[in-house]
């Protein structure tokens, strides 16, 4: 996954004329790696010159859309037909959400079809209410897939262990030569590093004093002063494969259970969101 910039959520129409061919293009053709862009607001056509330079996907969360219903208008006329209709907040929100998902999809719809669905996804989380309830999630994922028949929810796989609570948006990064590995910062100085197809921790390593984030270099940065070089030629094994610590975490167990913790007590009102 990879943040590509800032777009503001504009009031009406899109935002800018077709782009020409990008590294993001490169990016796909050469090394096989597809980028994402982390964030959709209304009106969804703001997309389209993302499309245009080589973004083949979307990825959204609850955090992501609190930030669009609260700073732009365009929410307003449906979400007050929802209240008085007689839809809880919750409902609503879902509801505002799934518009959005299904407008999206439809934009992707080109290259979700000449991908033979390879490409051309728009995920959306479901609720941080059930970050520890697997049963929950997996009815859930089910629910939304069917609510949203225009496109596919990418549920394939869910990456646990680390703690996005003190940030928007936490930026993530494939690794290896074809991408098959995931990394990701976390809000405890830590970051993780998943294998991509089984969703299996396999290594986690003090990244920073706080809140680092992951590029492909790779290298962490966070909100100290320090930017940190990481190499891949290590002798020491990490504690996640059985090895001694070396510059891994080595009480990995004990460091997933107190992000997850945190997760859960910061999450249990997730939603707020104001009837203008």
């Amino acid at each position: 996954m990879f943040l590509v910039s800032v777009v503001r959520c504009s009031a009406s129409g899109g935002n800018g004329s077709a782009a020409k061919r990008t590294t993001l293009h490169d990016l796909y053709e050469k090394e096989g790696q597809s980028p994402w862009y982390d964030n959709l607001c209304r009106p969804v056509t703001d997309l389209l010159p993302f499309i245009a330079r080589g973004v083949r996907g979307v990825t959204s969360n609850p955090a992501i859309f609190q930030k669009a219903i609260s700073t732009s208008n365009a929410y307003n006329d449906q979400f007050r037909t929802l209240v008085e209709s007689g839809k809880d907040i919750e409902s609503a929100y879902w509801e505002l959400v799934v518009k959005d998902i299904q407008d999206a999809c439809k934009l992707f719809e080109p290259i979700y079809d000449q991908t033979e669905a390879e490409d051309g996804y728009v995920s959306v989380e479901v609720s941080p209410r059930l970050a520890d309830d697997t049963n929950g999630t997996v009815e859930a994922s089910k629910y939304q897939t069917v609510t949203i028949p225009e496109g596919a929810i990418d549920m394939k796989r869910r990456y646990v262990g680390h703690c996005n609570i003190g940030t928007d948006i936490k930026q993530a990064s494939f690794l290896g030569q074809r991408g098959e590995y995931i990394a990701c910062g976390s809000d405890d100085g830590r970051w993780f590093i998943w294998e991509k197809q089984t969703g299996r921790l396999m290594k986690v390593l003090v990244g920073d004093e706080a809140v680092p984030s992951v590029d492909s270099v790779v290298a962490t940065s966070g909100i100290d002063n320090t930017i940190k070089m990481w190499s891949p030629i290590a002798s020491v094994p990490s504690i996640v494969a059985g090895g001694s610590a070396g510059p891994a975490t080595a009480n990995v167990v004990e460091a997933m259970e107190s992000n997850q913790q945190k997760l859960s007590r910061n999450r249990e009102n997730p939603l707020l969101i104001i009837v203008l």
